[in-house]
């Protein structure tokens, strides 16, 4: 006998359970596999994901301090502020900011490197065992 009702996969759970957020676009941005191991490792959390914008202003700010850390000769300050169309006075203040921002980032940089490499999986820890071990 033929079900009157559709078959439900994991596309369709995922567009109705998470109608209002950004999963169904994400869902068709990675696909099954990666959206499924996403919802598993992140799954109840909140993340956040900074803009490009974010990004490459930080890369800019990056690129000043550096550059005026080379030379802080009037020419450069000239240079940056018409390569990023601001005033010299804008470049000034940047600079002032990642001059205490710099020291952190390659603090970060170097925790970074130490750690040990992240391995995501969606298997079980072998060290709680599987259920039949536990009942053992």
């Amino acid at each position: 006998m033929e079900s009157k009702f559709p078959e439900l996969g994991l596309k369709e759970l995922i567009f109705y359970l998470y109608r209002d957020t950004l999963l169904p676009e994400m869902y068709d941005l990675l696909g099954e596999e990666e959206t499924l191991k996403l919802v598993l490792v992140f799954g109840g959390m909140k993340i956040s994901i900074p803009s490009m914008k974010e990004i490459n202003d930080l890369k800019r700010n990056i690129d000043v301090f550096l550059s005026l850390s080379y030379s802080q000769g009037h020419e450069t300050l000239q240079f940056l502020a018409d390569k990023y169309d601001v005033t010299d006075v804008w470049i000034r203040a940047v600079y002032k900011k990642m001059h205490r921002e710099y020291p952190k980032i390659l603090q970060h940089l170097q925790e970074l490197r130490a750690m040990d490499p992240v391995h995501i999986t969606t298997r079980r820890n072998p060290v709680h065992g599987s259920k039949e071990t536990q009942k053992n």
